[in-house]
């Protein structure tokens, strides 16, 4: 079985050659490598250092992918899609930004994602009420963006389409009128929406790439299946 590696970018990626000291020497069948860049941006000669790694693997065409906007979700769905794909033997997804450097070798980070499930810890925090579109509350998780599934698991996120026309609809970092806002009976998803939602009515903050997987997966009954760890650190 192999990896496939997906680069969620903004552009070039400025430690390129540390990625391909990364993959240097390691036989092809073991990874794959999708790109989803800005629409345009093309890897060749003049833009990265190693062209053999990343030239010809961006999916085209590429919309404009912004932080906290269901748009970011809609870019990792379509890299999951494009893997799953393409890269048939791939049973690990790993999400990478142009920002993440290999601090481990690939034998050792092979390693970590094919070591079984020990851990079913999952935070959980109240979110937007988005109950009316089948998000209730109870079923509210947050999480990294930057994550690492099974092939089960990545089948799962890309064919999905309520939930994340849910979030299309409710939840992104722009503030808008939250759902159920200055009504409904007083239960549980009512106090969810209160406790995110300022005095007039809006919504405060939700960001989508942190939230849909882990409650796509809460949903979808398969919490238990999942660690409490990623393969990325993360120095704010």
């Amino acid at each position: 079985p192999s990896i496939a590696f997906l680069f969620l970018t903004r552009g070039a990626l400025p430690h390129d050659h540390l990625w391909g000291k990364f993959f240097a020497r390691q036989d092809r069948s073991a990874y794959a490598i999708h790109v989803h860049a800005p629409p345009g941006f093309v890897f060749d000669e003049t833009t990265t250092r190693v062209p053999w790694l990343f030239n010809a693997r961006v999916l085209l065409p590429n919309p404009v992918a912004a932080w906290g906007d269901a748009a970011l979700v809609r870019a990792e769905k379509k890299l999951l899609r494009r893997a799953l794909e393409a890269s048939p033997s791939a049973m690990r997804f790993v999400l990478l930004s142009e920002s993440c450097v290999p601090l481990r070798s690939f034998a050792f980070v092979r390693a970590y994602l094919y070591v079984e499930a020990s851990l079913d810890h999952n935070d959980r925090y109240p979110g937007v009420a988005m109950a009316k579109d089948g998000v209730p509350r109870r079923a509210w998780r947050k999480g990294s963006q930057w994550f690492a599934m099974t092939r089960e698991h990545a089948t799962i996120v890309a064919e999905d389409v309520e939930v994340f026309e849910a979030f299309e609809k409710h939840c992104n970092v722009t503030a808008r009128r939250a759902a159920g806002g200055g009504g409904g009976g007083g239960g549980d998803d009512d106090a969810a929406t209160s406790a995110h939602t300022g005095a007039n009515g809006w919504s405060t903050f939700c960001a989508p790439d942190e939230h849909y997987i882990p409650t796509l997966f809460a949903l979808r009954g398969i919490e238990r299946e999942l660690e409490g760890r990623g393969v990325t650190y993360t120095n704010w």
